[in-house]
């Protein structure tokens, strides 16, 4: 994603991403919240073809609340 450019079709590449996530986080009480901020942190990374880093991830949990 950091050298192709997605315009715009970063929903295409994240479908059934997010499925396994909803099994792992089942018990967590904000597991939508988590999920939702994880698709748009990666249709962020993905639009602006940026690299992914703790960081930057950190920062964008934390915006969201998380």
């Amino acid at each position: 994603h950091t050298h192709l450019q997605v315009n715009g079709s970063s929903a295409k590449y994240l479908e059934d991403v997010w499925d396994m996530a909803e099994v792992v986080l089942a018990d967590h009480p904000d597991a939508p919240k988590v999920i939702a901020s994880l698709d748009s942190y990666c249709k962020m990374l993905m639009a602006n073809q940026e690299p992914h880093s703790r960081e930057r991830l950190d920062s964008w949990c934390q915006e969201a609340g998380l």
